[in-house]
């Protein structure tokens, strides 16, 4: 991991002057106008105009030989150079300082002081840090000889002297002159100065690179605190803290957080500096950081490009602040395979190292990384024990630096299969990595707690793990070898869960959802080796719990903390405010996603920063004074085989898939049974995926062949093995693009007859109701908490029909649909027959400000018949069309907007097209719109997986609907009732053909 120069706070140039003499003409005058004026321009941050003035009063000055207030402004004047970034001018405006200084003042005046103190910042800035220290501390003894031990300009050195040791890796010694800050300035100026803000962004700096991360946040809040209230929001050390705090985010891999802070720190920098400077550039390295994290290449190379086009244009093409930037601009390179220019890229970076420092371990680790890549691994191995030898020299075996070296180590071992050394370099990164943990005995692991990266904790735990299974393998069966790779992956599963709780963006939990994919993975293959070496069913259930703990986890998370509220206790006022602040980020979110003028982004996304830190201050206050929600909202456990076998009757299983890189893993539950079946990977699945739907959906006679081909084919891998005849309902729980298929509309056998003879053909729903979950949890989790729905009005319907041919929603036709205004009031009317209480809104009453005011969890049963659509590459841009009847809203109800909508029903069904497909997340499933709808409360939801067809849809949901009020009651069994309209409408003949019935699924049970 390439680290960023973390800027320091920007210290307040004390305004230094004072008149020598009585007389004065009216130039003299002018020059101490012009020196006021300076002082002024400096303190709004205007250093251009700060360094004309400050040189032309020293002008004035020299002619009449005014020599100290001359000295004064030269050396000022240099402090405006310095925040310019304009190093010639700092330098000559010092010499000359300096020089007069020393011929007219003498060798023990305070103006050398300051001289010295910006030459230090001069070299600080320049990464010449031994310089720094030298000036610092010149500076730091003659002000004491001259002032004391306690005056006002000793804590600024203090601080300084801290910085530079800091920046050296010397973190101690750093600390030490922070607390002597601390101390001096309380006493000086009170526990509210700026000067102490300045020292604690400092030492949160050092907590930061020491992976403390929460010492280190808590020290950048009281900075920020101290900040906000002395110089308020637009500030250049404002940004300097949101800076800082975004590094942390980054590094915790909570990258939408880290976005929004560089963002907000880069927007105030705008304000204030020039595009061409050094604080822009390290904005723009973290942005481009983050950008190559989520593999958006383009986007990275745009940001360092433009770093790296503005620290060339102040330090030149060959200084040491060039490497952060010329480090990442290789690493995208070697993750676009473009080997030669990442090469070249680390060589340059590489040949301006001037010195064994953190930086140049950096280097040599990251072309380590790159020889790694090329599976060169002698190289890489060199590369990487030489940045291990600085890392260690440097910052001592307890930091993430050395962290990350023996991990990158211990994988090249592992990939030669040199276990005993693999075992040992990984033993090493645990070590290096927790606190309290020095074992060197390879069998024992830390507990998982006091570490410092939890993602590298991760991948270092898992990657031992998997040494323990190979170790098995090669051993013919290693029971014990097996059992510890168990055991490191159950404490694998206790870091997710610490890192999904800290993990506070959506998006961001996904990310770690990702991450934990591969490390269940493999913890179900090695359940699954220790069952077929002991035949013990504890690791079937095992390996159960672990294809679980990769489904749906976020979502899981987000319905507890939604029903927490609920029993909670928390006052309405509170969950009021909850709701409106939740309206207000999905509308600028909204915003920012549809924006048409890229100009109005900057102000977007800081209006965005500002709603979801007062959201976060908000969560965080109802989790302390609301214990029992804090306890609800994480009590959630994952539900036991006994647990889910207590849903199900004698004539009900669950059906789980987990999908890995070779095999294919089925979890059958019964009542009374569990059973483990596997598949091997179909290649290339979803491609064979796609070609099945668009078989389906072709609606063309040379395809139907194909779909019977394919139907019969995912048949027999999906379902290996006969179930039990007793067996009538399945509830599926899919995994990744197996998501996709309606297995309603498998063939359990070749069918042999008319091709058009839909109605004959051997379907799935012939032998099985079919239900689907997201998980097992989810599933259990729902069961649990069934809440009475009787105070309920029983059903709303919402159709805005589009009676024109055609009408336009932000670039999308949208045609019109007249058949769902007879399916809408012929179940009206159903509903009606049988004393039901019934709403129903048409065309321009069926609308987004409706569905949006609250009145939605009113009502037991919702339907919506109108036009839906996806977008897999921004799921949160995927919606529901209804009408347009004002300004503020635009007829779209976004996925982010529904998922406040705050549902109470039993049953959302949404009549429109590929309302249940999404972009397919690893480790979370299918992100889209029946996702947001289960988050907003809704317990039931039926969906459909392609563009359906109005009349075949109409005639398909009047059906489902009078099979629910002929059993009406408190508890009904939607999956039946859809099962049983399915069939019908199969017996019927005219819709038989899967296109037609199949797209419609049950979420839920």
């Amino acid at each position: 991991m390439m680290k960023k120069r973390l800027f320091f706070f920007i210290l307040c140039l004390n305004v230094y002057y004072q008149a020598f003499t009585q007389d004065k003409n009216s130039e003299i005058k002018l020059a101490e106008n012009y020196y006021r004026k300076a002082s002024d321009f400096n303190n709004r941050f205007q250093w251009d105009s700060a360094a004309i003035f400050y040189q032309n009063s020293a002008e004035i000055f020299k002619k009449y030989s005014i020599w100290k207030n001359f000295v004064i402004a030269k050396t000022f004047a240099s402090g405006a150079f310095l925040q310019k970034s304009d190093f010639k001018n700092v330098k000559i405006s010092l010499d000359t300082a300096e020089h007069i200084a020393l011929k007219n003042l003498g060798e023990k005046n305070e103006m050398l002081t300051f001289i010295y103190k910006f030459r230090g910042q001069y070299f600080f800035l320049n990464s010449n840090l031994d310089s720094s220290i030298y000036f610092f501390e010149k500076a730091k003894q003659l002000r004491i000889e001259i002032s004391g031990e306690k005056n006002k300009f000793l804590p600024e050195l203090y601080n300084a002297l801290g910085n530079a040791h800091s920046g050296k890796g010397n973190f101690q010694i750093a600390l030490n002159f922070y607390l002597k800050d601390i101390a001096l300035s309380e006493e000086l100026f009170g526990r509210n100065s700026s000067n102490l803000a300045a020292t604690y962004n400092n030492i949160a700096v050092i907590y930061n690179n020491k992976g403390e991360y929460d010492v280190a946040l808590e020290y950048f809040n009281k900075a920020l605190s101290i900040t906000k209230q002395q110089n308020g929001e637009n500030h250049p050390n404002t940004a300097t803290l949101y800076y800082g705090i975004g590094d942390i985010f980054q590094k915790k891999g909570e990258f939408d957080v880290a976005m929004e802070y560089f963002m907000k720190s880069l927007t105030i920098r705008k304000q204030i500096f020039n595009e061409n400077h050094p604080l822009i550039a390290d904005n723009y390295i973290s942005v481009g950081q983050i950008y190559k994290e989520k593999k958006e290449f383009s986007q990275a190379t745009q940001y360092f490009s433009q770093a790296l086009d503005i620290l060339e244009k102040i330090f030149g093409k060959e200084h040491s602040n060039l490497i952060p930037v010329l480090t990442n601009l290789a690493q995208v390179y070697q993750n676009q395979k473009k080997n030669s220019e990442a090469i070249e890229f680390y060589q340059k970076a590489l040949n301006i190292s001037q010195e064994e420092n953190l930086r140049t371990a950096d280097i040599y680790n990251n072309i380590g990384a790159f020889y790694f890549s090329q599976k060169n691994f002698d190289e890489a191995l060199k590369n990487y024990f030489v940045a291990l030898k600085i890392y260690e020299k440097i910052a001592g075996n307890k930091t993430p630096l050395t962290t990350v070296a023996n991990l990158n180590i211990a994988n090249i071992f592992y990939q030669r299969k040199n276990v005993e050394e693999a075992l040992k370099y990984f033993q090493n990164a645990l070590i290096s990595n927790v606190k309290d943990f020095s074992s060197q005995d390879v069998s024992q692991n830390p507990t998982i707690k006091n570490y410092y990266l939890p993602q590298i904790l991760l991948k270092t735990l898992q990657g031992k793990a998997m040494l323990w299974t190979q170790k098995s393998i090669s051993e013919n069966g290693n029971i014990q070898a097996l059992q510890n790779a168990l055991q490191i992956y159950l404490s694998c599963d206790t870091l997710i869960s610490h890192i999904r709780k800290a993990t506070t963006s959506k998006n961001d939990k996904l990310l770690v959802g990702e991450m934990a994919s591969l490390v269940y993975e493999n913890a179900v293959e090695s359940c699954k080796l220790l069952y077929f070496l002991t035949k013990e069913k504890k690791y079937i259930e095992q390996a159960f719990y672990f294809s679980e703990k990769n489904k749906a986890e976020s979502l899981l998370e987000a319905v507890a903390a939604a029903d927490a509220q609920k029993f909670a206790g928390i006052p309405d006022s509170l969950l009021e405010a909850e709701k409106k602040l939740k309206e207000k980020i999905a509308g600028c979110e909204k915003e920012i996603a549809t924006l048409a003028d890229e100009t109005l982004e900057p102000f977007l996304r800081s209006q965005l920063f500002d709603l979801n830190r007062q959201y976060e201050n908000l969560i965080s206050k109802m989790e302390k004074e609301f214990p029992s929600y804090f306890a609800l909202k994480y009590q959630s456990k994952s539900a036991t085989i006994s647990q889910l076998q207590t849903l199900l009757d004698d004539k009900t299983a669950i059906r789980s898939y987990f999908l890995a890189d070779s095999l294919l893993t089925i979890f059958t539950i019964s009542k009374n049974e569990i059973r483990m079946d596997t598949s091997q990977r179909v290649k290339n699945l979803p491609l064979k995926i796609a070609h099945f739907r668009r078989a389906i959906v072709s609606g063309k006679s040379k395809d139907v062949k194909q779909y019977q081909a394919d139907a019969f084919y995912l048949y027999q891998y999906l379902f290996p093995v006969p179930l039990s005849a007793e067996i009538k309902n399945l509830i599926i729980i899919p995994d990744d693009v197996l998501g996709m298929i309606p297995f309603e509309s498998l063939l359990t056998d070749e069918h042999s007859g008319n091709w058009k003879e839909f109605k004959k053909y051997p379907y799935l729903i012939k032998q099985f109701c079919i239900s689907y979950s997201y998980s097992a949890n989810l599933l259990y989790q729902s069961a649990k908490n069934i809440s009475k729905t009787q105070y309920l009005t029983d059903f709303l319907s919402l159709a805005p029909i589009f009676d024109s041919i055609e009408t336009v929603y932000d670039d999308m036709e949208v045609s019109s649909l007249p058949a769902s205004e007879s399916e809408i009031l012929s179940i009206t009317e159903n509903f009606k027959s049988k004393n039901l209480k019934t709403d129903h809104f048409l065309r321009r009453e069926a609308n987004e400000s409706f569905a949006k005011s609250g009145v939605l969890r009113n009502y037991r049963f919702l339907h919506f018949a109108t036009h839906g659509f996806v977008n897999i590459a921004k799921p949160e841009l995927s919606g529901l069309i209804l009408a347009r009847n004002d300004t503020l809203n635009d007829g779209i109800l976004y996925t982010n907007e529904l998922y406040n909508l705050q549902l109470n029903s039993d049953l959302v069904i949404l009549s429109a097209c590929e309302t249940g497909l999404g972009k397919i997340s690893k480790g979370e499933g299918i992100i889209g719109i029946s996702r947001a709808l289960l988050f907003a409360g809704t317990k039931n939801i039926i969906v459909s997986l392609w563009s359906v067809a109005d009349e075949s849809t109409s005639d398909l949901m009047i059906k489902f609907y009078s099979n629910l009020l002929t059993n009406y009651s408190e508890k009904l069994n939607f999956a039946e009732f859809l099962h049983l309209a399915k069939l019908k409408i199969i017996e019927e003949e005219k819709y038989a053909a899967p296109f037609y019935w199949s797209p419609f699924i049950l979420i839920g049970k």
